[in-house]
């Protein structure tokens, strides 16, 4: 990030008559880490009859999706990643198969999907793949799948299943070797699906979105084929700089024009400490940021 620091004393002179605010220093964190549960899929959960994945739900029959570990004897053979166990998706016969973090936590009452915080920064996951030689991904697809969500209601989704589909699809073979996947759903547009959903009167905001769901999924079309495997999922929210408000990857005084524009428009995107309200606030948190090139 280049700051271009000539527009410095134009945003000292243009921000003094605006109260200094405590919230300067906690806003704009260049990286939110987000916990997910069991991302190597080794605990199992002991309330489950077909033995899933703590933190993780099975979205279909258990002859679809399974848990497996490097002794379980079942074909085809797998020798997890790491550690012990990863998961496994079949070829459905037709229809959505796959796993999600999207299921009660019974000791707290929360989800197990990870936080996300409004505002924050582009969504990444990762995660490491392995299709047998032997049996291929072919006439459909997988993926991983997002959606951003406030208590049970869906507020944006990132689906790689759509059309025309956000990004790439996994298809064909890896000849049984694990490879790295990631997906990266940007703050814009999760903005974007999120003004979307609100147009159609799906919802109100605030409140804003605060967690988020993760699927690995496939399609299943006849006929069916091929089986995929999961392990060592990751989650982060990152922003490289916050107040690059444009991004456009320079912190210069085009982004403190288009900040003002949307502080003075009304809208939602210049909530910039995410509390669900537009004030001076916002504006002290934005020309903090901005003074501290970040």
């Amino acid at each position: 990030m280049r700051l271009h620091r000539d527009f410095i004393p134009r945003i000292i002179a243009l921000s003094a008559g605006v109260a200094a605010s405590s919230l300067l220093t906690a806003t704009a964190a260049a990286q939110t880490p987000g916990p997910l549960t069991n991302a190597s899929f080794e605990q199992v959960n002991p309330f489950s009859a077909t033995g899933e994945p703590v933190g993780w739900h099975n979205l279909s029959g258990p002859a679809q999706s399974i848990r497996r570990t490097n002794s379980d004897g079942m074909l085809p053979p797998i020798a997890a990643r790491t550690g012990d166990a990863c998961v496994e998706i079949k070829a459905p016969p037709s229809g959505f198969r796959g796993w999600t973090t999207d299921t009660l936590d019974f000791a707290t009452f929360l989800f197990y999907d990870p936080a996300f915080t409004w505002g924050g920064g582009d969504i990444v996951v990762s995660g490491w793949y392995n299709i047998p030689a032997s049996q291929p991904i072919a006439g459909d697809a997988c993926g991983i799948k997002l959606n951003v969500k406030y208590g049970n209601q869906d507020y944006g989704t990132y689906d790689p299943f759509g059309f025309p589909a956000p990004g790439p699809q996994i298809t064909g073979h890896t000849n049984g070797e694990w490879r790295y996947w990631e997906v990266r759903w940007t703050k814009a547009q999760i903005e974007a699906s999120v003004a979307d959903g609100e147009s159609k009167g799906y919802f109100s905001t605030p409140p804003y979105p605060d967690h988020c769901k993760i699927t690995l999924g496939r399609f299943g079309f006849a006929p069916p084929s091929g089986t995929i495997f999961w392990d060592d999922l990751t989650f982060a929210q990152v922003s490289a700089c916050p107040a690059d408000f444009n991004g456009d990857g320079f912190l210069d005084f085009t982004d403190f024009d288009d900040f003002v524009g949307a502080f003075e428009a009304g809208s939602s995107n210049a909530d910039f400490n995410g509390d669900g309200f537009l004030d001076f606030t916002d504006f002290d948190a934005f020309v903090g940021a901005f003074e501290g090139g970040c």
